[in-house]
């Protein structure tokens, strides 16, 4: 079974190519005004790991908001210490004509100014991976929208949770499982920064309908905290078949992609991608057995080796800062297409003495926009598929 490329992003050898990332930058955003509160506790970010996990914790519902692939990454960790450009990066021009649900598509290591509107500084951004289709933003926030979300959610952050798929029918789809997920968060609605909202959609250029139809959480992580890996979303064939107290709009809807946004500079908490560079039939077969065994374990022990030993991509976190992964296809005819699982991802443990404060914007699609479902079903876990999948914990 081939190894996965482990990738040599550390900063003595970020020079070695120019397509090896191995920059980090800022973002930039916008001001707000009004401070909505959170209300109803609910969950929202789901995890295959048998139950299918997802997190929140408190949530206000309802997201406050009205397309990116890059190509295969790795270790990504080195900082960009300027905003400064060199001529030759190529700029994607704004336009006039309506936004279709899409892709935005970079190569791995490939840079671009993206144009957000008349009178508006252009934003920088990087191909990390094709599979996951996965971006780096810089500047994402500014200064007053970091503040402004920390502050807003501190007094709310409880602890997060995971939906256990099991409890269908039940009064509650909740539980805690902390040998999967630890931190605190909360979720919060319609009026929270909406100037980072309208940013996103130009950035993107996705339809103001996919931002309004999202979510916005904001998460903490203290020493030893931790998010082992999940995906976001389901199968087309799970999605727009439920609908409960919890979840009104998840898994009712599809999350297309997330945006994680980091509201400080952390040297550990990395978002990682642990199947970059499988094939789509690996990364099912290890996401399911993944889940079905509980390797929180081998997680952690992974998270414990030096950045750049650990296969696949890894972000190190940096203030105002983001990444946008695609957890589904988009169909040659314009409708959502199934869940991507190499979108399978994490937050590695948080170091003693350090804390990271971050954010995911979901950007939610609704049944209306799925196309048909086109994912193979998950293999049947038998001890030759148990021993395949164990051979790829390199780290062993």
């Amino acid at each position: 079974m081939p190894k996965r490329q482990r990738a040599d992003n550390t900063t003595a050898k970020a020079q070695a190519s120019a397509k090896q990332a191995g920059k980090q930058g800022t973002k930039t955003a916008s001001k707000d005004n009004e401070e909505p509160s959170p209300t109803s506790p609910m969950l929202l970010h789901i995890t295959f790991v048998l139950v299918a996990l997802l997190g929140a914790s408190v949530a206000v519902q309802r997201s406050f908001f009205v397309s990116a692939e890059p190509s295969t990454a790795s270790v990504f960790t080195a900082n960009v210490s300027s905003s400064n450009v060199s001529s030759g990066i190529r700029r994607i021009q704004c336009t006039d004509e309506p936004f279709a649900l899409n892709r935005l598509r970079l190569e791995q290591g490939e840079e671009a100014l993206v144009c957000i509107g008349e009178n508006q500084p252009d934003i920088k951004v990087r191909g990390l991976s094709a599979k996951p289709g996965l971006i780096y933003i810089e500047k994402l926030l500014t200064e007053g929208e970091i503040s402004r979300v920390v502050r807003r959610a501190t007094p709310h952050l409880k602890r997060s949770q995971v939906l256990d798929e099991r409890a269908a029918g039940k009064k509650s789809h909740l539980m805690n499982d902390e040998q999967w997920r630890k931190s605190t968060s909360v979720v919060f609605g319609d009026g929270l920064l909406p100037s980072i909202g309208e940013r996103v959609s130009n950035l993107l250029k996705l339809p103001v309908g996919v931002l309004k139809n999202s979510t916005f959480q904001v998460q903490r992580y203290q020493p030893s905290e931790y998010y082992y890996p999940h995906y976001d979303t389901h199968p087309l064939s799970k999605l727009g078949k439920q609908k409960t107290a919890d979840f009104p709009d998840f898994p009712w809807s599809a999350r297309f992609a997330t945006v994680v946004m980091y509201m400080n500079d952390v040297d550990s908490g990395h978002t990682f991608f642990p199947l970059d560079g499988m094939s789509e039939a690996q990364a099912i077969e290890m996401s399911t057995v993944a889940a079905t065994k509980h390797f929180a374990a081998r997680w952690k022990r992974y998270c414990a080796l030096p950045v750049e030993d650990r296969p696949g991509i890894n972000v190190k976190p940096k203030r105002g800062d983001a990444v946008v992964f695609y957890n589904h296809e988009v169909q040659d005819s314009g409708l959502l297409g199934d869940r991507d699982p190499l979108s399978y991802h994490g937050s590695c443990d948080i170091h003693e003495g350090q804390t990271k404060v971050m954010a995911n914007l979901w950007l939610q699609v609704p049944p209306s926009e799925f196309g048909e479902p086109t994912l193979s079903s998950p293999p049947q876990v038998d001890i030759d598929t148990v021993k395949r999948v164990l051979s790829w914990f390199e780290w062993e």
